[in-house]
């Protein structure tokens, strides 16, 4: 059976077939750790507002249990999913359904927790909870902070993936 939603071509109805997890679900298997949801918005908010907390790389590190090549796969299978969900977010809101808001953002929110981006996941968070309440009149304005948010995310993200620089020997004369 079909789970609750919209497609990401922007067409009101089902999306995927239950039981079908998204692999952004293997982002919460890099060893997230349970916060509370008001201790986290909370933090969320403090860390964006200070604008130094797009991405956590030390702590992302640490829930990838230290392993470089883990992080870096969880990373890539974030940026595959980002934009599928980030389409079933305004797909949701075109389409007036606060349901399918919920769960989109709420898809997004974890994936963004798991990899310590704090700043993304404040952001989905609050769509999350608009489609929770019901009321959409601040969807839109609120999915642009989070389109924001995620291209400062995979700027920084694009770093993880980099391969690492060799530092140059010291120039003599």
């Amino acid at each position: 059976m079909p789970s609750r939603g919209t497609s990401a071509d922007g067409a009101c109805g089902a999306t995927q077939a239950a039981g079908d997890p998204p692999a952004s679900e293997a982002v919460f298997r890099a060893g997230r750790s349970p916060v509370g949801l008001s201790q986290r918005a909370s933090a969320a908010s403090a860390a964006a507002a200070a604008g130094s907390q797009v991405l956590d790389q030390a702590e992302a590190l640490s829930r990838a249990g230290g392993d470089q090549e883990l992080l870096k796969e969880v990373v890539a299978i974030f940026l595959s999913d980002c934009s599928r969900v980030l389409s079933e977010i305004r797909a949701a809101i075109a389409c007036g359904d606060a349901n399918a808001l919920e769960f989109a953002a709420h898809e997004l929110k974890g994936a963004a927790a798991g990899l310590a981006a704090r700043a993304a996941a404040d952001a989905a968070w609050r769509l999350e909870q608009i489609g929770r309440a019901n009321d959409l009149t601040q969807a839109d304005e609120l999915m642009v902070e989070l389109e924001k948010r995620i291209e400062e995310l995979k700027a920084r993200l694009a770093d993880v993936l980099a391969p690492p620089t060799e530092a140059a020997p010291p120039h003599r004369d």
